[in-house]
């Protein structure tokens, strides 16, 4: 989890670090995506509400998410009370399942979230901040124009916010347009929102110009090549 992550790299941890990072995706203009594989509508357990696997709207269209009932996380999967932000000039999601929306706990209490298990991920230019506290914003970041990985998945992620432009994305069993996305527990686009109760169905998904608030993960090692911390005064938003 984020927090531990930051307590860590304090403490002089180096480059390759147990820890996990984030995202999901979504659409809504532009080229579209070539369709493979099939969709399945057999159930499984996780977030509930009436979407299904077949898709009778228009896939790209938002979907209103908040009547979902969410699922609880895995045991032990506690998420610090401070989110933190990752920004980075391209993402990729490699198998990145889908498993709706889920009620993850903090120490006081519990977040409304999305949840993503990924296989492995490619971040270039990372660059992660949060609220350390007294108005001091904390960061992380890889050298310029390199590609923080992470590896030895599957990573669990809790995302409270996604943004960026939808470049790619493979595996999915219909078309659907490219472009601007935005992800929350509360707004989801058709085609994602169309997948929650079924087998889940690994994606492979590619965003530009990401902007992620993430709760919490879980698994993975990731490596920041050029790693550089420090902290400034910089405003933090938790939007």
């Amino acid at each position: 989890m984020f927090g531990n992550y930051l307590i860590g790299l304090r403490e002089g941890l180096e480059a390759s670090l147990v820890v996990c990072i984030l995202i999901a995706t979504s659409t809504k203009a532009a080229p579209s995506a070539a369709p493979s594989g099939k969709a399945s509508a057999t159930p499984s357990a996780g977030a509930s509400g009436t979407p299904s696997a077949t898709p009778t709207e228009n896939p790209n269209c938002d979907v209103d998410a908040r009547s979902l009932t969410a699922g609880a996380p895995a045991p032990g999967h506690v998420v610090p009370e401070q989110n933190w932000t990752l920004k980075t000039s391209r993402l990729a999601l490699h198998g990145a399942a889908f498993h709706g929306v889920y009620d993850v706990k903090t120490p006081t209490g519990s977040k409304r979230v999305l949840k993503f298990v990924v296989d492995s991920v490619d971040i270039d230019n990372l660059d992660m901040s949060t609220l350390e506290g007294n108005g001091v914003t904390f960061h992380v970041q890889g050298g310029p124009g390199t590609t923080s990985t992470m590896r030895s998945g599957p990573v669990t992620m809790y995302v409270e916010r996604l943004s960026g432009h939808l470049s790619k994305v493979l595996g999915l069993p219909i078309l659907i347009d490219l472009g601007e996305i935005t992800l929350t527990p509360d707004t989801l686009p058709r085609w994602l929102y169309d997948l929650i109760g079924a087998i889940p169905i690994p994606l492979d998904l590619e965003l530009t110009g990401v902007t992620a608030k993430q709760a919490g993960q879980f698994g993975g090692t990731l490596h920041i090549p050029g790693m550089h911390l420090f902290n400034d005064d910089a405003p933090y938003s938790d939007k």
